[in-house]
């Protein structure tokens, strides 16, 4: 049997969240002529360049959904 660490997925998300949500907002690519397919690709590649920088640092992540919900509500904002 073997364990899966949440930590890295649930930092990764947090970094997702934030990368489409600047995208999204970001005039050129938040335009309706840009696929949204190309915009998530976009920003699942640089979320996975930018989730490895954050590993060192301590980052308390909750114990339940409602919890990390309310962390990807100030992502949003």
């Amino acid at each position: 049997m073997f364990v899966i660490p949440v930590e890295p997925l649930f930092l990764f998300m947090l970094v997702l969240m934030r990368v489409l949500f600047f995208f999204a907002f970001i005039p050129v690519y938040g335009d309706p002529f840009m696929p949204v397919r190309v915009r998530v690709l976009l920003g699942v590649g640089v979320a996975m360049v930018f989730t490895p920088l954050l590993y060192g640092r301590e980052i308390l992540f909750p114990l339940s959904f409602s919890g990390f919900f309310a962390l990807l509500v100030p992502e949003a904002l």
